[in-house]
């Protein structure tokens, strides 16, 4: 048999890795092998060498019947580390779940011995039996040496022998441990128990004992865990808990569904019983595949799995430690040597006895000579133990010790044993009880017994003895503050965060509402990972007083000053803000002076930067007082001194220049030189006396004087000496910087004096101020809080550079993303509105920009543009003969005209987020929702549920459903024969979603009798659920989806709802999928509207594309979110959509395929067989329907 070399593409770093491994994991990886190649026998046998009664290991052998290795897939297999098919297939051939994937495993045998050799028969295509050879040698960095050809074989099967052997001297010890079947079978049966009991047909011996879980398993608890996580599909898993009927190697295992172990966790509850736990779920053999385990917590379903599995194992392991404790403390009652008599007379008796109980468990099993000695040695070491319990615990030890002469190796074991049970903790722990239960007994005697005496003094006693005595408000509190003022507690608050920085920035003294004082404050930390606590404020009352809303506002407003809704986003804000980042809130001036007292406190007063005025596009007036002709803009910095500014500039006008110069406005004649003074009653119409003498240059004239007495001397010009007033001197150099002025003709005779010249074209621009004027109202608009484009321009290019990331947390219609977008810089934008997402997403998807030249074009965006540029010339520059100083025009960069820019990519996701009520409307969430539900029953019987065309369906009766929770009404049809119905109505807080859709179906499907409708009603649905709803099939059932009026939140909107308008149907998408009769994996899709429920008929009609505002296609959809690779607008038009970005990229783009985007056909795609495609439909009031295809099932 001919053989070839190569030598494995492997780091150092693995290499070492593979050959310092553990014998243990390379014997366990070699048998996942075997069960990844499909075999049904494994069996592991040792060869020994040395003399008799010395023998060590010097072979290891892992012999198996899979399928073997073919000659031509040897180098694909071993020639490079990492490298395996294990990582493009799920399952082997004979359908079983891979363990493996990383290639790596084969390795891992470098870790038992220096050389590898594998010895195998495999077949070929025609059925014919070969042989094939593996030889690795780790000494020489893991070069391999192979069979070039297949060779003849005699075998009668296929299979795979692997033989380890060059045992190094530094692993016999631990080779010799794994050799011994009492040492190693039962690491190897809790790890290959749920495989081996999915897949039966295998067999596994080691050294001749068969590994059979079957047979050791004492019992079995299983329990079916779910991961619920809003707006997605639950994820399921189980926790199996094998107790065997001998002490084995327990660990918690993290397996796939199929038995297949993919690690293993310690925890302590397990390691000391008999209990071995099998985490098991599609999930975690999914993140096996992505190589995700090793970040595992990471996952918040995987964490979730985790803490519950370990809650179940914990749990289990005390119910038996109690039955065994149970049967310990009843044999030792039965023998008359319990050291208690009758039943305790009270809880302090009571948690006496079960630290004892726990104790004399624990002892009997650390000293078994206990058990056997005579009884009236027990009777007296049991009385001991409990004298010792309320004394001193220590002296167990030596109590012990002495009655039953125990060994050096017994104390030691003892003593573990006592620290193990963490006894002074749990006697601690009695006491403490003990203790609380005496306190309970004086509260309700100091509370509500007036045999006392004198009553208690609310804060000079009673608060006393509470600040000893917190726990009664919770364990999970610790003391903030007691008697002190709202300020000292959010001193207190900041120490907690560890921010003392922030310790400057708590409002004044003079802010009353912080001096208020709440009788106690307790802190608990939410999530030790998180900077967020909760307080829990006390205020003590007499108990014969009433509460009234006076106390309960009290509370309340202790709530209100410390934490306001605004002041959390901005403090979040801050939290996000770079050091040299800004924040733009935008605010009327009737919430102005609040707005600026929370960011003083959030971001400190020396942190503000400016306020800006902006002048509305049109007038709001008053009734009485004085019309709003403004709104502003309030801007404060992370850090003031670090803070990131670029200034802007306006061009500046003739007028603004005239007024500024005033009586010193002149005009220079450039056909004759000559200099005109320019007199008030033309300083006032400066552009029209311009236009009426269009060679006249305008200047002004500033003063050549500075204070001081060097350079008084007198200074000729045109026939005339001039000095400077007294007490100042010239502001240039004399007499040269005055002769250079003359040689530039910028000096100017006004009067007596000498002045020096400034002309417009020296300055043509005026920095921006703010007040902010010219913005004017939004034309056009799509949304209705639309804002101007010129606000969010304008404080992006003061304050970040492109490539700058900016965020806008109120979307609309996508304003500050698009322009954004326009300018260079990254972005982030959010909204509640499904609408508002919908409009943005079309905005930015069809819009186009100037292209911008860039500094530099290999560094991209981040080095900026090339910007314009204007002179700036000034009176300094001038006198001192300084070269002219430049502004950069941030807002007017270089445009290559040749070029056309469109948005670039970007992602939508979806985060599900809770509901913040203003806290007057908190109360009793179950009484409220169902009082809204009461409404909501009663709208929908005197409205009905609009449908097409006008028609309505319109019921009789509409009542609350009992013995269900997510169906909450049912109804009677108004027809010639009545339907029952049952409704489902969703929350207002959130999207009904495929979870709640389940739950409700389940209900629906144990009903009797079956409803003939079923409806759910939502403010919003969830395109998951939109779609299980239309896809929902159950006998004579029809399902049925009706939006709810978002004025049904709110009463004063419900007064204003015309009545009718409460419940409209909402059709389901009718989409086909067309084949390529050419091809079987070329396809389109053709939205063909939606099919709406005909109320008269009783039966579902098509409808049209007429009312779809835009729907995207996935071709390749997971399941999870959309991706889509298609989007069209049919509402769009001419003028709007993909036509108007087809009209500015006229040269680039087909005009064909751009008016198919404006349609409701799709382009032509290629998918796979059993390829999901969906396709979401947006309407034009935003409500979305999802359908989804699977490619084959048309």
């Amino acid at each position: 048999m001919a053989y070839k070399s190569i030598s494995v593409e492997i780091t150092q770093e693995h290499f070492e890795r593979s050959i310092k491994g553990s014998p243990r994991e390379a014997i366990k990886e070699l048998i996942w092998n075997a069960c990844d190649a499909d075999a049904q026998s494994i069996e592991v046998t040792f060869g020994y060498a040395g003399l008799p009664g010395a023998e060590t290991v010097s072979d290891i052998y892992v012999k198996d019947d899979g399928h073997g290795i073919p000659v031509d897939c040897i180098e694909e297999y071993f020639g490079k580390y990492g490298l395996s098919r294990k990582s493009v297939a799920e399952k082997s051939p004979a359908g079983r779940i891979y363990h493996g994937k990383l290639g790596q495993g084969r390795y891992k045998a470098m870790a038992a011995g220096n050389f590898v050799d594998w010895l195998s028969v495999f077949k070929d295509e025609d059925g014919n039996l070969y042989s094939s050879e593996v030889h690795i040698n780790a000494g020489s960095r893991m070069d391999i040496h192979y069979s070039e050809t297949a060779g003849k074989t005699d075998a009668k099967h296929t299979g795979t022998i692997v033989h380890i052997h060059g045992i190094a001297d530094d692993k016999i010890g631990a080779i010799s441990k794994i050799a011994d079947p009492m040492e190693f079978m039962p690491d190897l049966l809790t790890t290959f128990a749920p495989y081996l009991l999915a897949y039966t047909d295998i067999t596994i011996k080691y050294d001749g004992a068969t590994i059979d879980p079957v047979r050791q398993i004492k019992k079995q608890d299983e329990k079916e865990l779910v991961f619920v996580e809003e707006g997605k599909v639950p994820v399921k898993a189980r926790v199996s808990a094998i107790t065997w009927k001998q002490a084995q190697f327990n660990k918690l295992f993290i397996c796939g569904n199929s038995g297949v172990v993919y690690a293993e966790l310690d925890y302590g509850p397990l390691q000391k019983s008999s209990t071995s736990i099998y985490l098991m779920g599609d999930l975690f053999e999914q993140m096996h595949r992505e190589n995700l385990l090793a970040m595992g917590r990471a996952n918040p379903a995987y964490a979730y799995f985790e803490d519950e599995a370990k809650k179940f194992a914990k749990e289990l392991i005390g119910e038996q430690e109690a039955d065994n404790a149970a049967t310990e403390v009843t044999r030792i009652k039965e023998e008359g040597v319990y050291p208690y008599e009758g039943e305790p007379e009270d809880e302090i008796r009571k948690a006496e006895r079960d630290v004892f109980d726990v104790l004399a468990v624990q002892v009997n099993r650390a000293v078994p000579q206990l058990k056997t000695s005579p009884r009236q040695t027990k009777k007296l070491t049991y009385r001991l133990m409990r004298e010792a319990i309320n004394t001193n615990p220590a002296s167990i030890k030596t109590i012990l010790t002495e009655v039953f002469n125990l060994t050096q190796q017994q104390q030691d074991d003892l003593a573990e044993l006592l620290t193990h049970t963490h006894l002074p903790e749990i006697i601690d722990t009695a006491k403490t009880v003990s203790d609380r239960l005496v306190f309970l007994q004086v509260l309700e005697q100091m509370v509500y017994n007036n045999s006392i005496g004198a009553p208690i003094k609310e804060r000079t006693q009673f608060h006393k003895v509470l600040l000893k005595e917190l726990w009664i408000f919770g364990e999970k509190y610790t003391l903030g503050t007691s008697d002190q003022s709202l300020r000292n507690l959010l001193k207190a608050h900041i120490k907690c965060l560890g921010r003392d920085e922030l310790l400057p920035e708590i409002p004044p003294e003079a802010i009353d509402d912080l001096t208020r004082i709440p009788d106690i404050c307790l802190f608990q930390q939410i999530c030790p990972s998180y900077e967020n606590f909760e307080h829990l404020v006390i205020e003590l009352k007499r108990p014969t007083l009433t509460l009234t809303l006076k106390e309960l506002d009290q509370i309340r407003d202790y709530a209100l000053t410390v934490a306001d809704n605004l002041q959390r986003r901005l403090l979040l804000a801050k939290s996000l803000l770079s050091d040299s980042g800004s924040i733009f809130v935008q605010i009327s001036d009737e919430n102005l002076h609040l707005v600026r007292n929370l960011c003083d406190e959030v971001f400190g007063s020396k942190n503000f930067v400016s306020q800006i005025s902006i002048k509305k596009g049109s007038v709001m007036f008053a009734k009485k007082l004085l019309n709003s002709a403004t709104f502003y803009i309030v801007w404060y910095a992370k850090d003031k001194e670090k803070i990131k500014f670029h200034p802007l500039f306006t061009a500046k006008d003739y007028q603004d220049f005239a007024e500024t110069c005033g009586s010193h406005l002149w005009a220079e004649d450039t056909l004759t030189g000559e200099s005109i003074r320019v007199e008030p009653s033309n300083r006032n119409i400066i552009d029209s006396y311009l236009a009426a003498h269009p060679s006249y240059k305008l200047f002004g004239t500033w003063s050549l004087n500075a204070q001081g007495n060097e350079k008084q001397q007198g200074y000729k010009y045109e026939g005339k000496t001039y000095f400077p007033p007294k007490g100042t001197q010239w502001k240039t150099s004399y007499p040269d910087g005055l002769d250079d002025l003359k040689a530039k003709n910028r000096l100017q005779i006004e009067g007596d004096s000498l002045r020096v010249r400034l002309y417009y074209e020296d300055y043509p621009i005026s920095r921006m101020n703010n007040l902010w004027t010219g913005i004017g109202a939004v034309s056009n608009k799509i949304y209705v809080v639309q804002t101007a484009t010129e606000l969010p321009k304008r404080c992006m290019l003061m304050t970040t550079d492109p490539g700058d990331l900016v965020l806008d947390i109120t979307c609309g219609s996508g304003t500050t993303a698009a322009v954004a977008e326009q300018w260079g810089r990254r972005w982030i934008t959010c909204d509640t509105s499904r609408v508002s997402i919908a409009l943005a997403k079309q905005r930015l998807m069809t819009s186009t920009f100037d292209y911008y030249k860039l500094a530099h074009e290999d560094q991209g965006v981040s080095s900026g543009f090339i910007y314009k540029t204007a002179p700036h010339i000034t009176i300094g520059s001038i006198v001192n003969n300084d070269p002219p100083a430049e502004e950069t025009l941030y807002d007017q960069p270089e445009i290559d005209k040749s070029k056309v820019r469109i948005t670039g990519p970007f992602t939508v996701e979806a985060l599900p987020a809770p509901a913040v009520k203003p806290l007057d409307d908190v109360g009793d969430t179950e009484e409220d929702l169902s009082a809204r539900q009461t409404d909501w029953r009663d709208q929908l019987l005197a409205t009905g549920i609009m449908g097409r065309g006008g028609d309505r369906l319109e019921f009789s009766r509409v009542e609350a459903l009992s013995g269900t929770k997510f169906l909450q009404a049912e109804a009677e049809t108004k027809e010639e024969t009545p339907r029952r119905a049952v409704i489902c109505f969703a929350g207002e807080t959130k999207p009904l979603d495929s979870r709640m859709v389940a739950m409700a179906m389940d209900e629906v499907e144990r009903l009797r009798p079956a409803p003939k409708l079923v409806i759910f009603a939502a403010f919003q649905f969830d395109p998951e659920a939109a779609k299980d709803i239309d896809e929902y099939i159950y006998p004579g059932v029809t399902v049925l989806k009706a939006q709810m009026n978002t004025d049904l939140m709110t009463e004063d909107l419900k007064k204003k709802r015309s009545s009718d308008q409460s419940f409209w149907l909402v059709g389901q998408p009718d989409v086909e999928l067309i084949r390529d009769g050419r091809s079987k994996r070329k396809f389109k899709v053709k939205v063909n509207g939606f099919d709406y429920y005909d109320v008269k008929k009783g039966t579902v009609e098509s409808g049209s594309t007429s009312r779809i505002a835009m729907w995207m296609l996935d071709t390749d959809y997971d399941g999870m979110c959309i991706e889509p690779k298609q989007v069209f607008f049919p509402m769009g038009g001419k003028k709007d959509g993909w036509n108007k970005l087809a009209k500015t990229l006229r040269a680039e783009i087909d005009p064909d395929l751009i008016e198919k985007y404006a349609g409701n056909e799709s382009l032509w795609f290629m998918a796979e067989p059993n390829t999901r495609i969906a396709v979401k439909i947006i309407d034009d009031r935003g409500i979305e329907s999802l359908k989804v295809i699977r490619i084959g099932d048309e």
